[in-house]
């Protein structure tokens, strides 16, 4: 991916996520990640979704562009050693710390 590249990933649901796989080793992040919520889906606070998985990447997207869920927030994106998951954000501050 390129910093040209854009990738689209759809949300239905928590059974219902849109994802990548690049099995393959070298996935080199970067461009704009567009999430999109389909068939009337809200999430939960703190819901987590994995959109991506990988055998190793370097970077992280340059741009992530979701819905407004919590006032002016949006998922954050987590990157992992295998993959890439978005967490929606919390109703109250400190909500989805651990």
């Amino acid at each position: 991916m390129n910093e040209l590249t854009t990738t689209n990933v759809e949300i239905g649901g928590s059974d219902q996520v849109g994802s990548v796989t690049a099995p393959g080793r070298g996935v080199d992040l970067d461009g704009t990640l567009n999430i999109t919520l389909t068939n009337g889906f809200v999430p939960a606070p703190c819901e987590s979704f994995p959109i991506m998985s990988w055998g190793d990447a370097v970077g992280s997207f340059a741009t992530v562009n979701g819905p407004d869920l919590s006032g002016a927030q949006t998922f954050t994106a987590h990157y992992l050693a295998n993959g890439l998951e978005v967490t929606a954000p919390p109703s109250n501050p400190g909500e989805c710390e651990d």
